[in-house]
């Protein structure tokens, strides 16, 4: 209080505490108090100083660069970096405003490191003068009729706020915008701060990235505009429907920790894209998206299948209504357990035909927006979550705050029907999406187990990125798994490696090939090809992390279903068996015990699928985890095995393909690789180097044996391939057997 004896000293001394950073980490001012200007930010001052008496709002970079080298200040080791440095410096304390590239993980950060805005009013005003509603529809009612003709997203929904990159570069070619940009058009063209100007609102928010891979294969970009949403109406959604053949299926996500303010942004971008790409990817073009209805905390979308039946010569329609919202406790669409203080609730629910276990309601975009749900909450939330699915006879019967949920893991296909305290019954396959087949490209929705998803890329790439969800390394670790070869004849763990799983369904798992093959043609150890390293009775065990466990256990026993020795190191395992108790395994002696198959009911294990990519850059930062045998602190090497898993950051070198190379009689050659820096260790091999998306680029598959801190990558091209020949050739038990059941 100032008017106690010192208030005023200890404020003063508290605001010094906050600016230079004593007691945290964190430091807000970047030690601007008590410490001496050094000579490089005070001759920036200087120039940006002479600019500003000139009458410039904006400024490019390289201006700045020309007057220092001019006249340089007298420091050693001058170089760009330290100018940027003090770019940064003047931008903290409110001079300028300059953005810089390293820390923003903008689709272009590059133009964002190209100017210098002098005058921030200037571009309050520039912003403010473009994105009004009236400006802004003044430029789409110009073109509409070519948004129609010329891409293929942009004219299934005219309502949504919506534009194309080339859109949100052209929106700022503007009078009042030229008249600034004049003074430093290279060729006379100002794209250059135009450019800038679309990555400043990319930058704040303003406007939200999203990639549409088209029909040709090609990936588009678009933005999507928060500042046009309007406010949820009142009663838009009701889970109540009139056609007895009608159900409403919905799940409830609960966040017990505050979420990003641009959460509901992220995710409807998501949403927009995985829809688009839904309509746009089917081959019957039967799908069509009716209408997306954007809005502040919530998205609204109406999917029709339009299908034929050529005896009766008639055309139906199946319609299903999915409504994503992010809701208060006091909502009237409020479901499931309540929410402690701080605590969100998101719900997604959907409306559509029932027949088939709701499959139609699944196919046309529940399992898709469930999918993106789950994409965009591993990479934003950093807290813990919860699941919930909700009754659908309570929804359409009850007041949904009493409809009965049951946690999402607790729901089994194995269950025949499962029977509510209200007594109404639901099948899982009504709860958990229908149980079919899923290819290359597409995507099982965690904990609930729909196919029905195409999944693409991440949105664009930027070699300047950095981890958004670093802390998530732990989200992914139940789809990493410790690979052993146990020979079961010596009672031995003879090798060890790491792997990941690819398919869930049919429990399938990538690991190098050289931990189970003798790649290196080893005459002691069989011949290349032969499995195990011909040893007579051995096989592969597999150990996974139970949840809440940092150690993996092993579980499962597993056969290989797919390689290819001479071109890829890597190959394809399947799990048959599980052990009836896992076994936690810190010695490589392991004597028989007792095992009961597995496969027909690998869906129930619950395991976690992590998603693969082909696609990947130079410079692209990724993360290699696996479990390490190289020893750590007092234990050492091969004395103990490690199963914490561990990981490693990296960068992408380049691509090499090997495609061209001799074959030399029966022996290794990859086909193709990925070179990655990065530090890795002796049972890392098969390990996955996931992106800053959780998404796999490929698997380590061996170490340089000169320059140790480079690797090689088996690619998920290649990956791709052998899980193709697997899921093809390998006999799908559960599948059978459900189709067996139905004809009793």
């Amino acid at each position: 209080s100032s008017k106690e004896k010192g208030g005023t000293a200890a404020l003063e001394q508290c605001l010094l505490d906050v600016a230079s950073g004593r007691g945290s980490p964190h430091r807000t001012f970047q030690n601007h108090f008590q410490s001496k200007l050094c000579a490089v930010t005070t001759s920036v001052q200087q120039i940006i100083a002479s600019f500003k008496e000139e009458g410039c709002d904006v400024v490019r970079l390289q201006k700045v660069l020309f007057k220092l080298v001019e006249n340089p200040p007298p420091v050693e080791n001058f170089s760009r970096s330290l100018v940027l440095y003090a770019l940064k410096f003047m931008s903290s304390i409110g001079s300028i405003i300059y953005f810089g590239a390293s820390s923003t993980s903008c689709t272009r950060p590059r133009y964002l490191e190209d100017f210098i805005i002098l005058n921030p009013k200037w571009l309050s005003n520039a912003l403010s003068l473009t994105l009004r509603e009236d400006s802004i529809s003044t430029f789409f009612e110009g073109r509409k009729e070519q948004r129609s003709h010329e891409n293929e997203v942009l004219k299934i929904n005219h309502s949504l706020p919506v534009f194309s990159l080339d859109e949100t570069i052209q929106l700022w070619d503007r009078e009042y915008i030229q008249k600034v940009g004049k003074h430093f058009a290279e060729n006379g063209s100002n794209s250059d701060f135009f450019n800038f100007l679309q990555q400043v609102c990319e930058h704040s928010g303003i406007f939200v990235p999203f990639s549409v891979r088209m029909k040709n294969g090609n990936n588009q970009t678009h933005y999507l505009l928060p500042i046009f949403a309007p406010q949820v109406p009142t009663n838009f959604w009701s889970f109540k429907v009139k056609e007895n053949w009608k159900t409403t299926l919905c799940n409830s996500f609960i966040f017990y920790e505050s979420i990003p303010c641009n959460f509901i942004d992220k995710l409807s971008a998501e949403i927009v894209k995985d829809l688009f790409e839904l309509s746009l990817q089917d081959e019957t073009n039967s799908i069509r998206i009716q209408s997306i209805i954007y809005m502040k905390t919530a998205i609204y979308a109406k999917i029709v299948e339009e299908v034929e039946d050529v005896n009766a010569n008639k055309r139906y329609s199946h319609v299903t209504e999915i409504f994503v919202h992010l809701i208060e406790t006091d909502s009237p669409l409020y479901v499931g357990s309540n929410v402690s203080s701080g605590g969100r609730k998101l719900i997604a629910s959907a409306k559509g035909c029932e027949g088939s276990g709701g499959e139609k309601i699944w196919k046309l975009g529940y399992s898709t927006v469930l999918d993106a749900i789950e994409h965009v909450v591993n990479i934003h939330i950093k807290g813990s979550i919860g699941r919930e699915v909700v009754c659908p006879g309570c929804l359409l019967k009850n007041n949904p705050n009493r409809a009965t949920v049951w946690n999402s893991d607790d729901v089994n296909y194995s269950d025949e029907c499962i029977m509510c305290p209200s007594g109404h019954e639901a099948s899982p396959h009504l709860l958990l999406g229908p149980y079919e087949d899923v290819d290359d490209n597409m995507s099982v929705a965690t904990g609930v187990n729909s196919v029905y998803s195409a999944y693409s890329a991440m949105s664009g790439y930027s070699g300047y990125s950095t981890y958004t969800n670093a802390s998530k390394a732990d989200a992914l670790l139940p789809g990493v798994v410790i690979v052993a070869l146990w020979d079961r004849a010596n009672n031995r763990v003879v090798r060890i490696g790491s792997g990941f799983i690819a398919d869930n369904r049919r429990g399938l798992i990538v690991t190098a090939s050289h931990t189970l093959f003798n790649l290196d043609s080893d005459p002691n150890h069989g011949s290349i090809d032969e499995e195990f390293f011909g040893l007579p009775n051995a096989t592969a065990i597999i150990g996974v992390n139970p949840r809440g466990s940092d150690s993996a256990v092993f579980t499962y026993c597993a056969d290989i279903v797919a390689s290819d020795v001479l071109n890829v190191d890597g190959c394809i395992l399947q799990i048959k068996t599980k052990f009836e108790r896992p076994v936690e395994l810190d010695r490589n002696h392991l004597t028989e015990r007792s095992e009961f198959p597995i496969s027909s009911q690998i869906k129930n294990e619950r395991l976690k699928r992590l998603r693969m990519t082909t696609e990947f850059q130079r410079e692209q930062e990724v993360r290699v985890i696996g479990f390490r045998q190289t020893g750590e602190g007092i234990l050492v090497g091969g004395g103990h095995i490690n199963r914490i898993a561990c990981v490693n950051n990296g960068f992408v070198c380049k691509p090499l393909d090997s495609s061209t190379s001799h074959q030399a009689g029966n022996k290794f050659v990859p086909r193709s690789e990925i070179v990655v820096a990065c530090s890795t260790g002796g049972g890392n091999s098969g390990g996955p180097f996931v992106n800053e998306v959780g998404e796999v680029i490929g698997i380590l598959s061996r170490a340089d044996p000169i320059e140790t801190q480079r690797c090689y990558l088996t690619p998920a091209s290649e990956i791709k391939i052998l899980l193709k020949k697997a899921r093809k050739d390998c006999e799908d038990i559960f599948y059978n057997s459900y189709s067996a059941m139905e004809h009793f």
